[in-house]
Order: C-alpha cells, then structure tokens, then sequence
C-alpha cells in the first residue's frame, strides 16, 4: 500500500470515514522515512498532508503524523512555512 499512487492516497485523505484517512496518513508517513535524501519528494508529502488538515481531525491521526513531518525540519525550514507570530502583546504566560 505504501507504493499506492499519491492521488490514490489524497482520496482516502479526503474519505469521510476515519480508517481510510488513518491509512493514507500511515502511507504518507513511511513515504516521508523512505525519502529521507529526496527533499522533493518531502515538500510534496507535506503539501499534500497540509492541503488535507481539515480531515485530520482527530487526536490519534495528529498523533501518528504530525511529529514524523516536522520532529527533524530545522528552524530555518519551520519559519519558512510558519506564519509571523503574532505582534499582540498577550502572549501564553505573559499576564500584560
């Protein structure tokens, strides 16, 4: 399965039903270990992975791939696709 066509894998992303969306995620993760040398084929995992967050919404989809995306990208990748934080002066911890 892990060999399956990416527009097989984005419509079980998309499917309603939560083992299809489990599985494709499962597929998009050993994809993304088995490219470890190929940084095209990561952007396109991830793009694909992030053009599909709506449907990953439960805690054990999150669990199982988020991590495995983003756990080695370095500082300089995260604020590539990170937006600007914000400039608002309350802050997590900040009582102001």
């Amino acid at each position: 399965m892990s060999d399956a066509p990416l527009e097989a894998v984005e419509a079980m992303l998309s499917s309603p039903i939560h083992d299809h969306r489990l599985s494709a995620l499962l597929v998009l993760v050993e994809r993304y270990r088995r490219n470890r040398k190929d940084p095209s084929a990561r952007r396109k995992i991830i793009d694909l992975y992030l053009s599909h967050t709506s449907g990953i919404n439960n805690w054990d989809l999150v669990d199982l791939s988020a991590q495995k995306f983003w756990v080695n990208t370095s500082a300089k990748a995260a604020s590539q696709t990170c937006s600007k934080p914000s400039a608002s002066p309350k802050t997590y911890g900040n009582s102001a």
